[in-house]
C-alpha cells in the first residue's frame, strides 16, 4: 500500500464519509513523525528504510516486508498502513474481520452500522440515531 493511503480511505467511500478521521490527531502527529523520519533515513544512506538487517521488528502482515529499528515505529506503521487494533494490540487480515473483533470485543464502544469507535455509549448511540439509523443497512457478517 502506498504511503499516502489512509485507513479511511482503503475502507471505501462510505465508510470513509462516516468515519471522518480514521484515527487520533496524535496518531497523525506520530505516523507524520514516523515518515518525516523514514524519508530523511533513505536520503541519508540511498536505501530505502526498511532495508538492512539490523531492524529488530518486523511487520507480521504476510503482504509487508517493512522493518523497524524501533517497535514505536512498527505500531505507528500498522496504524497507518494496516488492520490493527491499536487498544487490544491485534492485528487482522481484513477489515472485515476488524470490525467483528471491535463488535464482540468489551474494550470497544462500536457504532454496529458502520464500525466507528467511541468514547461513550451515549456518543455511540447519539451518533447511530443522527447518521447511521438514517442509511441503508450494510449486511455484516459476525459470527
Amino acid at each position: 500500500m502506498s504511503s499516502d493511503s489512509t485507513p479511511a480511505r482503503r475502507r471505501g467511500p462510505m465508510l470513509a464519509a462516516l468515519r471522518g478521521p480514521a484515527i487520533t490527531a496524535r496518531d497523525q502527529a506520530l505516523i507524520a513523525e514516523h515518515r518525516a523520519h523514514q524519508s530523511s533515513s533513505s536520503a541519508r544512506n540511498g536505501q530505502p528504510s526498511s532495508a538492512g538487517p539490523s531492524r529488530r521488528f518486523r511487520c507480521p502482515f504476510a503482504d509487508c516486508s517493512r522493518g523497524f529499528n524501533h517497535e514505536k515505529d512498527l505500531r505507528t506503521h500498522k496504524i497507518a498502513e494496516h488492520d490493527y487494533c491499536k487498544i487490544c494490540d491485534l492485528d487482522f487480515k481484513d477489515d472485515e474481520a476488524f470490525h467483528v473483533h471491535k463488535m464482540q470485543s468489551e474494550k470497544h464502544i462500536t457504532c454496529p452500522m458502520c464500525g466507528v469507535d467511541f468514547q461513550s455509549e451515549s456518543g455511540r448511540d447519539r451518533h447511530f440515531k443522527q447518521v447511521c439509523s438514517k442509511l441503508s443497512p450494510i449486511p455484516l457478517l459476525i459470527g
